[in-house]
């Protein structure tokens, strides 16, 4: 996992200078405003994938092989129709709205706007599918598959958008085109390494069963909520940033973002393969093994407070070394990104451990108090008290911090039950 995350780190730092480069500043962000709504969607599976996981979880490990199969075929046809219904919606969507207004912005004709659209969401629609193995692979605690995957997709990116950097009529339809061929490369190169290794899990169509399909939809649907409320308040910053201020200022935003996601990256190494884990543990009451891997995902957090530190003294200078070139970039950005990739480690270590045993009340209760006064704030900051585009990301980190100290207290009090 170590190796292949390096190596995709590597390589995602190197694509973002180029889509920089190919685009331009204004067009980047539009961009990077389309990626951040693509994200929505691979979570509107309603949960799906998040329950099937902890479900397989447990199959595998009472080696119940037929009921793993069932998981997997079900939930198979389950995310088919999701993401049939999805394009569908998204074709209706792109040609009722002007989508220059959604994105605020003439840099792009509206045609051309919606013929980008509708291409990338269909390039996802099929990577949603494809990429419901990454589930299966988290089940049997071989995460080190995903990151190998990963890390070639962003070559793949990398390849094609260096060759594209030589063309002068480059555009980006042509980014979307490499950026969805690296997604569906990789995602069949996992789907088949993952049913050559493990060739017991090959399902069938006679394995589907509709009661497995109520069973997923009912802990998917808490899942799908829940996932639908903490990607409102992560993703919606580029959004809002397109509306209040423009989206130049996406870019801006997007750069800090990327600069500093190492730690995310690094977190991710650790913390990935830990769902199943938890889920296995917690079943197998093994509670002193849980309290050890909560106290170290926690000072890995720790650790990254010096570091960040380090980054925000010498941001100017690393920018120039990765983009080639100055970017200018207000500090204040700098430091509340700081405080929202720190948070957000934070309280992944705890979503991940109540996720993976179904403990979700709590979580989605701060989040969705966290939703509800984010918008108000991030129009607060950046409108009246004129805090530019640190004031969106302070609006995020304000409606983290609710879980960020709720996590915690829920994560004592159920140790403290299970002695």
């Amino acid at each position: 996992s170590l190796v292949f995350k390096l190596l995709a780190f590597i390589f995602f730092y190197m694509t973002v200078s180029l889509q920089l480069k190919i685009l331009g500043t204004e067009i980047y962000g539009v961009w990077a405003t389309l990626l951040s709504i693509v994200t929505w969607i691979v979570f509107f599976d309603l949960g799906i994938g998040n329950g099937l996981k902890n479900y397989l979880t447990k199959a595998i490990n009472s080696n119940n092989i037929v009921e793993a199969k069932r998981y997997i075929a079900t939930g198979y046809l389950t995310v088919i129709v999701i993401s049939f219904v999805f394009f569908a919606a998204i074709l209706l969507l792109a040609s009722t709205y002007n989508l220059n207004e959604v994105f605020n912005t003439n840099v792009l004709s509206d045609s051309q706007l919606k013929k980008a659209v509708i291409l990338l969401f269909l390039f996802i629609c099929i990577h949603f599918v494809l990429g419901f193995v990454k589930q299966f692979i988290f089940a049997v605690q071989k995460n080190s598959l995903n990151d190998m995957e990963q890390c070639l997709f962003f070559v793949i990116l990398f390849c094609g958008l260096f060759t594209l950097s030589f063309s002068k009529t480059a555009n980006i339809f042509d980014i979307i085109i490499i950026y969805g061929a690296a997604l569906i490369v990789g995602k069949v190169v996992l789907t088949l390494l993952f049913f050559y290794l493990y060739k017991e899990l090959l399902p069938s169509f006679d394995c589907i069963r509709k009661s497995i399909i109520f069973k997923l939809v009912s802990l998917g649907g808490v899942f799908f909520i829940l996932q639908l409320v903490s990607m409102f308040i992560l993703l919606s910053d580029r959004f809002i940033l397109t509306q209040l201020i423009g989206p130049k200022s996406v870019t801006e935003y997007d750069v800090i973002y990327r600069m500093l996601s190492v730690f995310l990256v690094l977190h991710s190494i650790v913390n990935a393969p830990m769902w199943s884990a938890y889920t296995e543990a917690y079943s197998k009451s093994e509670f002193q093994w849980i309290k050890k891997s909560i106290f170290k995902m926690n000072s890995l957090v720790l650790l990254f407070i010096p570091c960040s530190i380090v980054v925000y003294i010498f941001y100017n200078d690393i920018l120039f070394l990765w983009l080639g070139k100055d970017l200018v970039v207000s500090e204040s950005l700098v430091a509340s990104m700081c405080m929202l990739v720190l948070i957000l480690s934070w309280c992944n270590n705890y979503a991940f451990f109540l996720n993976a045993i179904n403990r979700l009340k709590i979580q989605l209760f701060s989040l969705l108090f966290g939703a509800v006064i984010k918008i108000p704030l991030a129009y607060y900051f950046v409108s009246v008290l004129d805090l530019g585009v640190s004031g969106v990301v302070y609006s995020t980190v304000i409606a983290l911090s609710f879980f960020a100290i709720a996590g915690p207290i829920e994560y004592k009090i159920l140790m403290r039950s299970s002695k």
